[in-house]
């Protein structure tokens, strides 16, 4: 599943099932930045990735300041 949202705009993420009850979540951006994560909660994964890209993204805008 392909997912995008207006707060993060460039990225976007997938949710898979890779193995029984097992999910893993990765974030792209079209500069070929990501991130990925591996747990059993899909929904806690998704929310995880985009906390974490929205505070690498905040921190790169404050070292171009």
């Amino acid at each position: 599943m392909n997912l995008t949202f207006k707060e993060i705009p460039g990225w976007t993420f997938d949710v898979d099932e890779v193995s029984a009850n097992v999910f893993k979540v990765v974030g792209r951006d079209g500069f070929g930045r990501s991130f990925e994560k591996t747990g059993l909660n899909p929904d806690g994964l998704l929310e995880e990735a985009k906390q974490y890209v929205l505070k690498t993204i905040a921190e790169l805008d404050e070292k171009r300041d």
